[in-house]
């Protein structure tokens, strides 16, 4: 078939024990790629992920996409919390107590909690689509944000999948 039709498989790296099971054809195998890489559910099939690299043409006349959601999402490890509740207990607090008006203390409290939990807790903003199924939290996303970033470093995004994956569970 492909001598006779001028196809390429797209999927070039081992799906399943030793062989590839998986077979993607094309005859546009330079706008085509596959990636293969560990599944996020418990099986000992491998991922394959096959994407087209948009030409201008697409680029041009590509649909607005449906509203995306941008989501402050703190790092919350430990160290970090351990640090933040260091600079709480030093933080001098004496302003507040001398103050008499109620809602002139909550203020001045409001402002300096926000001042250091922005001081002592990293943040970053992760945008959740509207398709993106309900267990993928802002937290997930990050997460398997960072897992196709490592894709080339197959051993290190494989790590990734089990963590998500049992985060998801």
């Amino acid at each position: 078939m492909e001598t006779q039709y001028g196809l390429v498989q797209v999927v070039d790296a081992v799906t399943h024990s030793s062989n590839i099971l998986d077979q993607v054809y094309t005859n546009r195998s330079d706008i085509y790629h596959a990636v293969v890489s560990k599944s996020l559910i418990k099986t000992k099939h491998m991922s394959v992920v096959v994407s087209s690299r948009p030409n201008d043409f697409q680029q041009a006349h590509a649909c607005t996409a449906p509203k995306r959601k941008r989501t402050l999402l703190y790092d919350l490890r430990e160290h970090n919390i351990d640090r933040l509740c260091y600079h709480v207990a030093m933080h001098n607090w004496n302003d507040h107590l001398q103050c008499t008006d109620v809602q002139s203390v909550y203020d001045l409290f409001l402002r300096d909690v926000s001042m250091l939990i922005l001081c002592n807790i990293p943040t970053k903003f992760v945008t959740v689509g509207p398709r993106d199924p309900s267990y993928v939290t802002p937290l997930v996303r990050s997460l398997l944000n960072k897992r196709r970033r490592k894709r080339r470093r197959l051993d290190e995004a494989n790590i990734l999948a089990g963590k998500i994956n049992l985060l998801i569970q």
